[in-house]
């Protein structure tokens, strides 16, 4: 219906559509605070803001595992604190959006952004992510002082493709810690490998003091567009003690990483004369 441009109020749903609704959903609100429940089981998203401000989940618990059971969505939604919450959900534990494709972009006036995540406990399929819906801008964000624990298919996870537009940048994330995941961190232009026109622009990425036992898959993945790179980014005091592949970089600009260890720190070089069972002056 987004695609064929359906006007709004003929997008009527109801018996027999057999849409899973969010189990908790505030739209257009203000001042919202969120505090010390248990979600358990919900029927598709956890937690969704839309189009709201001022706003502060502290506290949340989580046991649920069905399909989609993404922990915390924010759409078009600004300001908001994420703390202390113990996820354990099915899907994103917090995914961040901002609508898709032409109706996110008409909404551009109201991206998602000044967001803050802190000293939360991650277990769920991916930990952190931005997108894919972002179509009207994500900026702004903070994330820090988060540990996972168990099994997650990627721990930060940026991700779009040419149907969406928009922009992703001024992204800060500070001291996380990971067991094992597939891939640790990984941007993507191509979700799907669908899309085409709507080149997102993707920039100003800072990530510092991350560690991980394990990556199965790729340790660091930045996919930009040939004619859209992704620009500005920032690893620095990275390590991964384990990885299937180490880095896999395409089509980006002013990328600069360092101390970013996979596997085992380099040491002091060895002399070239004991290499060849010689004694070294």
């Amino acid at each position: 219906m987004n695609h064929n441009s359906t006007p709004l109020q003929d997008r009527q749903f109801g018996e027999g559509s057999y849409l899973r609704p969010q189990l908790l959903q505030l739209v257009n609100s203000e001042n919202i605070l969120i505090e010390d429940i248990r979600i358990e089981n919900a029927p598709f998203w956890c937690v969704h803001l839309l189009k709201c401000k001022s706003a502060t989940l502290r506290g949340l618990s989580y046991d649920s595992h069905n399909s989609n059971n993404d922990g915390i969505d924010l759409e078009y939604t600004s300001d908001v604190l994420i703390e202390d919450v113990t996820f354990d959900n099915g899907d994103d534990n917090v995914a961040i959006k901002a609508g898709r494709d032409d109706e996110g972009r008409a909404n551009a006036a109201t991206p998602s952004e000044n967001i803050v995540m802190r000293n939360c406990l991650l277990k769920g399929l991916h930990a952190f992510v931005i997108g894919s819906e972002m179509s009207a801008g994500v900026r702004n964000v903070f994330v820090q002082n988060c540990k996972a624990h168990g099994y997650l298919k990627r721990g930060i996870y940026f991700k779009t493709n040419p149907d969406r537009g928009g922009y992703i940048k001024d992204i800060y994330i500070d001291n996380l810690k990971f067991d094992k995941t597939e891939d640790l961190f990984y941007i993507t232009s191509f979700y799907h490998g669908e899309g085409e026109g709507h080149n997102s622009k993707i920039s100003d990425i800072y990530i510092n003091n991350i560690k991980c036992e394990e990556a199965t898959g790729t340790a660091v993945v930045i996919q930009g567009f040939e004619d859209s790179k992704v620009e500005n980014v920032q690893l620095q005091n990275i390590k991964i003690k384990k990885a299937k592949n180490g880095t896999s970089i395409t089509n980006t600009k002013n990328v600069v990483v360092d101390n970013l260890i996979i596997d085992k720190e380099a040491g002091v070089p060895t002399a070239a004369g004991k290499d060849v069972g010689e004694k070294s002056n």
